[in-house]
């Protein structure tokens, strides 16, 4: 009987804990606490700001149940649209802050400051040049290894901006710039052996055609970002093209297998039809069971893999007709087999013509139809 009595008293405790539990969840999803309260973005665009905006904003985002927010004072070039911009650490901007803090204190708001104003990251104008936000810039020569090397290394570029030799672009700042900020220091001098496979473009002899205009190798190739030439597009297929047609196959070792195209600031504004092209290259990497391989360089693939990724750029535009010329003679037997089954699903799938030129039997024998050239003579 004790037992018994035992085992009621513990079946009540668990009820009653368990219910308490669930009050109290109940409660803090009706009442939440400030801890579980959102936080909010609130920007300073620019000095357009007002005592009344800031207490007409602080008391709005307490009547929402908000829990608090971060304070960013940043530009833009926002334009002008109060009576009176406060600029960013006046008195009188000084006086609006300290009013926001008062406000917020009072109304139970959390609140947190960025401390890089307009994005600058390192303060303003009272910062000096050396302790300012700062970039890697570099410069290269080859020379020739095994002898004594008499001569100037190239200065790397010391234009103020956000890469190499591009200035700042004042339609993402605070407006002109009077001073712009000239900040140099050398840091180090690197030497490695190339490796011997490496070669430079110009070795490589390249035929290069494009568009509309004709580029040298050397407007292509000698890195003066500052200078440019215009490659008007094509009005009917809507983009330009530079094309560099090689002697003999070449891997582009510094470049992954997706990459490129104009993602905006954020990665959040750049061209939907960019971001198309990249999405469907994506698409046909996981056809070809290369979504693993998305972000590697050729010397991170097997031969195979190499040329899956070339025959998804050959698709890439959706052709009605593929030519292939020896498409696996640099594969094994084993690579070879799978990638001439993936030439005929490709076939089926997106209802394609392939025109290959091999010298594989096997794969001349699966085509629908063959055709024989012997001694430059087609064979009927």
């Amino acid at each position: 009987m004790k037992n018994n009595s035992n085992i009621i008293i513990l079946i009540f405790l668990i009820i009653s804990i368990t219910g308490n539990a669930q009050n109290s969840l109940r409660q803090n999803f009706q009442n939440p606490p400030n801890v579980a309260k959102p936080r909010v973005w609130w920007h300073w665009m620019n000095g357009n700001i007002t005592i009344d905006g800031i207490r007409k904003d602080l008391e709005w985002m307490n009547r929402i149940e908000v829990g608090g927010f971060h304070n960013f004072d940043a530009s833009l070039g926002t334009p002008q649209i109060v009576k009176e911009r406060l600029t960013y650490v006046t008195p009188k901007w000084k006086e609006a802050f300290k009013f926001t803090t008062n406000l917020a204190d009072k109304l139970g708001l959390e609140m947190a400051i960025a401390a890089s104003p307009g994005w600058s990251v390192s303060g303003g104008p009272w910062v000096p040049e050396k302790d300012g936000m700062k970039k890697y810039v570099w410069s290269e020569i080859r020379v020739k290894g095994g002898q004594v090397f008499n001569g100037t290394l190239p200065k790397p570029p010391i234009t103020t901006g956000k890469f190499q030799d591009l200035p700042i672009e004042e339609s993402f700042s605070s407006g002109s710039v009077s001073k712009v900020p000239i900040y140099y220091q050398d840091i180090s001098t690197v030497a490695f052996k190339i490796p011997d496979i490496e070669k430079l473009l110009s070795e490589l002899d390249p035929t290069i055609t494009s568009i509309r205009e004709t580029f040298t190798l050397d407007q292509l190739t000698i890195i003066i970002l500052s200078k440019t030439n215009i490659l008007p597009s094509d009005p009917a297929k809507g983009y330009a093209w530079i094309q560099y047609h090689f002697d003999k196959q070449q891997i582009i070792k510094a470049m992954t297998v997706v990459g490129g195209g104009d993602k905006g600031p954020f990665g959040l504004f750049g061209s939907l039809k960019e971001k198309r092209v990249k999405e469907k290259a994506e698409e046909l990497l996981v056809l070809l069971g290369l979504q693993d391989r998305i972000h590697n360089l050729p010397s991170q693939m097997s031969g195979g893999e190499q040329q899956c990724t070339a025959v998804a750029r050959a698709l890439i535009n959706s052709p009605s007709i593929v030519f292939a010329d020896e498409p696996s003679g640099n594969l094994d037997s084993k690579n070879a087999q799978e990638l001439h089954k993936l030439f005929f699903d490709l076939r089926d799938k997106f209802n394609q013509t392939f025109v290959i030129v091999t010298h594989n039997e096997e794969l001349a024998n699966m085509a629908d139809r063959k055709l024989v050239m012997q001694d430059g003579m087609l064979m009927v």
